[in-house]
């Protein structure tokens, strides 16, 4: 089975628009049919190479899906389960997995879109580990942010700032991606909230 996808040929390029066989999910891997990927400021970093990783390389973290097949050994997800994903090839055994801290994996394998293909394509295989499932209600397309940008802020709100309602916050960076997010997340923790950005 073919699939369309954009792939970065060598870092600094231009990405191109190519047809290639869909990719067959490995021993613990997630075959995702993609109907949805973000882009943000980090796909300029990998498309520089500056988040390592080879070419040529399929873009893409921010990305939404269904599952379309599932290889040996993985449990808990079936076909057509709606699912997003992190970004961290995350190893799920260390300290800092157990505790919840994926970002901060102390063997991490690097990312999805630079280390691994991305979902700039029509499907994408990712280690089952980095699933989550989309619950009911949640818009499928507009999903992927949500793992990416949109978990940044809601950590940086509660868990660093610590944002208790009435509290005034101000978000410098306030028109980037995950600075639009902070803002929305903050206003929904109750925060007065100050936007702060540079005028070019």
């Amino acid at each position: 089975m073919q699939m369309h996808a954009m792939v970065l040929e060598q870092f600094g390029g231009r990405l191109t628009a190519t047809v290639m066989t869909v990719p067959e999910p490995g021993p613990g891997e997630v075959l995702v049919r993609v109907v949805a990927c973000g882009a943000g400021l980090t796909l300029e970093s990998v498309r520089l190479g500056h988040l390592g990783g080879s070419t040529p390389r399929i873009m893409g973290h921010e990305f939404s899906g269904t599952v379309a097949a599932t290889g040996a050994g993985v449990d808990g997800w079936h076909k057509g389960d709606p699912v997003t994903g992190s970004f961290y090839l995350f190893c799920g055994n260390c300290v800092m997995c157990a505790s919840g801290r994926e970002t901060l994996c102390i063997n991490n394998k690097g990312n999805i879109g630079a280390k691994i293909d991305g979902a700039f394509a029509e499907y994408v295989v990712v280690p089952a580990c980095n699933l989550v499932s989309i619950p009911e209600g949640v818009a499928l397309r507009e999903a992927g942010v949500i793992a990416d940008a949109v978990a940044t802020s809601y950590h940086i709100a509660r868990e660093r700032a610590r944002i208790v309602p009435g509290q005034r916050v101000a978000v410098i960076g306030a028109g980037g991606g995950v600075g639009i997010h902070m803002l929305q997340v903050a206003k929904a923790f109750g925060a007065f909230v100050i936007a702060v950005e540079r005028d070019p």
